[in-house]
């Protein structure tokens, strides 16, 4: 029964002058609400009466499908909805769209949870009763995690580092250097001594004396 009602409202998006009697809450509809301030089965009639109750019963999906103009899914009159007025008169939505504001509330504020001709005069003429309710969209399931990591850069860096470093090194040196210095030195000592002298003397002197003398004296 839900799942038909559901297809109703795509329906009216796509065909809604042949559907516009099918944009109808279902007067059999009850479900069981645990929310504050008391648990109670309500119908959509009676969701409706309520914003804050409304907004939270509507994201239920079979709410949403059974009560189409209570969760402003669609709303219109419906063209074969008659009603009987208190002069014992059969009238209709066009009737009562072409009323003062006194007369359209008696019937749709006043008579808000009354049934006339098996159903409220509000959920057979909504567009005339100036009931029509902003669309709250049902719930689906909790997101899931994606199986591998998207292709796009996230917009800013994560709050916090990752738990281990990376199993191989970076392509690029980093453009900042270490805080702190590395454990280890970056490479060890070249094994063998440089082919030619460097251009400064050391600052301190060598523990042994070279094999060959020097080609210039020093000047100490």
């Amino acid at each position: 029964m839900y799942a038909s009602k559901f297809l109703v409202s795509l329906a009216l998006l796509v065909l809604p002058a042949q559907v516009v009697a099918q944009c109808q809450n279902d007067e059999a509809f009850r479900i069981f609400d645990t929310s504050p301030p008391k648990a109670k089965e309500r119908s959509c009639r009676n969701i409706r009466l309520q914003e804050a109750r409304r907004l939270l019963l509507c994201k239920d999906a079979s709410v949403n499908a059974a009560c189409p103009q209570t969760c402003g899914t669609c709303c219109s009159d419906s063209t074969t909805y008659i009603f009987e007025t208190n002069d014992a008169e059969n009238k209709t939505c066009v009737w009562l769209a072409a009323q003062d504001e006194s007369t359209r509330g008696e019937y749709c504020i006043t008579q808000a949870m009354t049934a006339n001709q098996g159903r409220t005069v509000r959920d057979g003429c909504p567009v005339a009763c100036g009931v029509c309710q902003t669309e709250v969209s049902s719930v689906t399931g909790s997101p899931t995690i994606s199986a591998a990591p998207s292709k796009a850069k996230s917009a800013a860096p994560s709050g916090n580092p990752t738990s281990a470093p990376s199993g191989k090194p970076s392509v690029a040196p980093t453009g900042k250097p270490s805080i702190s210095p590395t454990d280890a030195p970056s490479r060890p000592p070249s094994p063998q001594p440089s082919p030619f002298p460097t251009s400064r003397p050391t600052f301190v002197p060598s523990q042994s004396p070279s094999r060959k003398p020097s080609q210039v004296p020093s000047d100490v």
